[in-house]
């Protein structure tokens, strides 16, 4: 059955949180509590699926989030819009495939203030479209989250949202984006199909648990003894506390 999110507070890690247990992580970013993150630079689709090949297999995430596609348009000398359907056929199929648990939310790519960018943008966006449509017609457990503006729907990332480097949002633009993936998983979330995760050694409540750890490695790190006081005493027969009275 799904986990309710009605009454989680507003926040989109929380709502995240309370239904993805054990994240997909390798890296820690940030000052915040639980900043556990999967996530590399600058990072087309296809050697996004070589990135994953790293660390899903071991950890099989329940729920995934994919927005890929940004980088291909940015690259284009060495990327660019074609075969992005392929690519993205291929990326979705193996994480099902190493992740059967897994219900995959797509998303598009938002806006680019450049026009080149943003003709690559829409021919890769109308392919990632497609490939959720045709695995959703198979069954599969997907929903597409849209991010860009051009389909209609409010509150998406538009040109005013994207910074100074004319590439990344700002965090206005991350807001609105996030708050498009928690509307996804909601969705995915009242189907019922985020399913429970597997047991891959990740830490189920994430930070708490590492505290715990962490604390518990310090006590026995007190405990130790001091191992030159015994050395010494083994030397001379007598025990630590004897040799570091007669030393006084």
């Amino acid at each position: 059955s799904g986990m309710p999110l009605e009454n989680d507070p507003l926040t989109f890690r929380s709502c995240i949180h309370r239904l993805v247990t054990k994240s997909l992580s390798q890296n820690r970013y940030g000052d915040f509590l639980d900043n556990d993150v999967q996530a590399f630079g600058a990072q087309p689709i296809k050697p996004t699926l070589e990135r994953c090949k790293e660390i899903v297999p071991q950890t099989q995430p329940n729920l995934i989030l994919i927005n890929a596609g940004s980088s291909d348009c940015f690259q284009q000398e060495h990327w660019g819009p074609a075969f992005v359907y392929q690519k993205m056929r291929n990326l979705v199929n193996y994480l099902f495939e190493a992740s059967p648990r897994a219900t995959i939310i797509m998303s598009t790519i938002i806006t680019s203030p450049w026009d080149n960018v943003e003709d690559c943008v829409k021919s890769a966006n109308a392919q990632i479209r497609q490939v959720a449509t045709d695995l959703i017609r198979e069954g599969k457990p997907i929903v597409m989250a849209e991010m860009h503006h051009d389909q209609g729907l409010p509150h998406r990332v538009e040109v005013k949202h994207i910074g100074k480097d004319k590439m990344h949002p700002i965090d206005e633009g991350y807001f609105l984006m996030g708050d498009i993936f928690i509307d996804a998983i909601q969705e995915v979330d009242e189907k019922g199909w985020i399913k429970a995760p597997v047991v891959n050694g990740i830490a189920f409540d994430g930070e708490a648990e590492r505290h715990a750890e962490e604390a518990k490695s310090k006590e026995q790190v007190k405990e130790t003894p001091d191992e030159k006081a015994t050395g010494e005493a083994k030397k001379d027969g007598e025990s630590p506390k004897t040799q570091r009275r007669r030393n006084v």
